[in-house]
């Protein structure tokens, strides 16, 4: 079975109630906010395992070549997105980012952890979520942030995501755990 999620049907939604009851999660992506942990934290705190692959080289010493760097000041549409989006200014007013990203290093420290591919070899952005009873896969989402799990708009002109329930759910899992697996593939993050 597959549902496909959008602006009317967020992903949010139904993520957030799958995972309240705990379960193990396995997530290649992009980004990880503290915004979206904090709006899902009551659910992340039941969880048993979580395990997070940036998709591509995120936090890792590479060697980096100096290059000329070429600034560009975005007009008004772009200058929105430096601030933040309108839940993010109002942490950022209510002065609540520091205690946001301290319970988020906490509960990183009790429950979480993180790799990067550190290949330049692309991968796709997919979370697998083990509840004991079912595994799910939810595809084609932007990031663990609050527009990637669609509990904010965001610029998009259209955004899409699926879950699939299917006994072939397994082959995802096993493709995390490869590249889990293989330091060659992704290097660990310390804490």
């Amino acid at each position: 079975m597959m549902q496909v999620f959008n602006k009317d049907h967020p992903l949010f939604n139904d993520f957030k109630e799958e995972i309240k009851n705990g379960g193990k999660l396995s997530i290649a992506a992009a980004s990880f906010s503290i915004y979206a942990f904090e709006r899902l934290k009551k659910e992340l705190s039941n969880i048993e395992s979580f395990r997070f692959i940036y998709t591509e080289p995120t936090f890792t010493q590479l060697d980096a070549r100096k290059e000329r760097r070429e600034f560009y000041i975005p007009g008004i549409k772009g200058e929105k997105a430096i601030h933040g989006t309108e839940f993010e200014m109002k942490l950022r007013n209510e002065l609540t980012q520091k205690a946001i990203a301290r319970e988020c290093a906490q509960w990183i420290a009790d429950k979480a952890l993180f790799r990067s591919n550190i290949t330049k070899r692309g991968m796709n952005n997919y979370m697998v979520l083990e509840t004991g009873k079912e595994t799910y896969v939810y595809q084609s989402f932007d990031g663990f942030t609050l527009s990637g799990l669609m509990a904010e708009k965001d610029n998009s002109l259209n955004k899409f995501a699926v879950k699939i329930d299917n006994p072939e759910n397994i082959n995802y899992l096993n493709a995390f755990e490869e590249i889990w697996q293989d330091n060659n593939i992704s290097k660990e993050h310390s804490k």
